[in-house]
C-alpha cells in the first residue's frame, strides 16, 4: 500500500509539472498536450481513491459480519438454554417438585463407578437420597452432603438400583450398572425392543415416576437363561456435566 501511494504521489507531481509547462507556453498545443497528459493520471487517481474506499468498506463489512456472527452464536446458545430450561420446568411442574440447581465441580471414576462432586448455593437445604436429573434425564441421587458440597451417586454406579418401566410396552425392570447399564428382571418373552424408552416407574422411595432414564440399545435372548440380557444407553452423558438439578419435595 505504501509503495502504491508513492507511485500516486509521483504521478500527481508529474501532472503538476506538465500543467505548469502548459501555462507558461500559453499555446493551444501546450494546453492540449497537458490535457491529454493529465487525463489518464486523473482517471488513475480517481480509480485508486475508489479502490481505497472499497477496501475500507470491505474491512468495515468484514468486522460487522464477524460481530453479527458472534451475536448469532450467542442468541442460538440462549435459545438452546431456554429450551433446556423449559424441559426441566415442564418436568418439575408435572412432578410437583421444587428444583435446586447445583454446579458440577468434578466427576470422579472410582473402581468403574461414576461420582459427581457438586457445589450448592449457601443456606440451601439438600438431604441425601434426593433424586438428581440433568436436562435430558436421570443422573442419580444425592449420596452425601458436606457443608456446601454434595456427592452424587450416578446411575453409572454398582450400588445404584433404579426401578423403570418401558414407556411403550409397560414392562417393568431394574436397572443396574455393571460396567454398562443393564435392565434386569425382564423374562425372555418380555415385550422389549431396541429403541424403547425407559422411564422411572415410581416404585421405591427415591425416584419419582416418569423421569427419562435411557433407551434400549441391544436385546439378547438366550434360551438357557430365564431372562433377557438388555443393554441400555443413558440419556445423560454421565462423564460430562456443567450443572445438574436436585428435585426437592415442597
Amino acid at each position: 500500500m505504501k509503495k502504491s501511494l508513492n507511485i500516486v504521489y509521483g504521478l500527481i507531481l508529474l501532472t503538476g509539472v506538465v500543467f505548469l509547462l502548459s501555462e507558461r507556453s500559453g499555446s493551444m498545443i501546450g494546453e492540449g498536450i497537458a490535457y491529454r497528459t493529465i487525463l489518464p493520471f486523473r482517471v488513475m487517481l480517481n480509480n485508486f481513491h475508489e479502490l481505497i474506499r472499497a477496501k475500507e468498506e470491505n474491512d468495515a463489512l468484514s468486522r460487522m459480519a464477524v460481530a453479527l456472527s458472534l451475536k448469532l452464536q450467542e442468541l442460538r446458545e440462549v435459545q438452546v438454554e431456554n429450551q433446556r430450561l423449559k424441559k426441566i420446568l415442564g418436568f418439575v411442574q408435572e412432578q410437583h417438585r421444587l428444583i435446586q440447581p447445583v454446579q458440577v465441580v468434578n466427576i470422579l471414576t472410582e473402581a468403574g463407578n461414576t461420582i459427581m462432586i457438586c457445589k450448592k448455593k449457601p443456606y440451601t437445604i439438600v438431604k441425601p437420597d434426593l433424586p438428581v436429573v440433568g436436562y435430558n434425564g436421570l443422573i442419580g441421587k444425592v449420596k452425601e452432603v458436606v457443608d456446601d458440597y454434595l456427592r452424587i451417586q450416578t446411575i453409572a454406579h454398582s450400588m445404584t438400583r433404579v426401578a423403570v418401566i418401558d414407556s411403550r410396552s409397560r414392562v417393568f425392570g431394574i436397572l443396574k450398572w455393571e460396567g454398562a447399564l443393564y435392565l434386569y428382571g425382564v423374562p425372555l418373552t418380555g415385550d422389549v425392543k431396541v429403541g424403547d424408552t425407559l422411564v422411572t416407574s415410581g416404585m421405591g422411595a427415591v425416584y419419582p415416576k416418569g423421569i427419562k432414564v435411557g433407551v434400549i440399545k441391544r436385546v439378547a435372548r438366550n434360551k438357557n437363561d430365564y431372562q433377557a440380557t438388555i443393554l441400555v444407553e443413558p440419556f445423560e452423558n454421565l462423564s460430562f456435566q456443567e450443572e445438574v438439578f436436585i428435585l426437592v419435595k415442597p
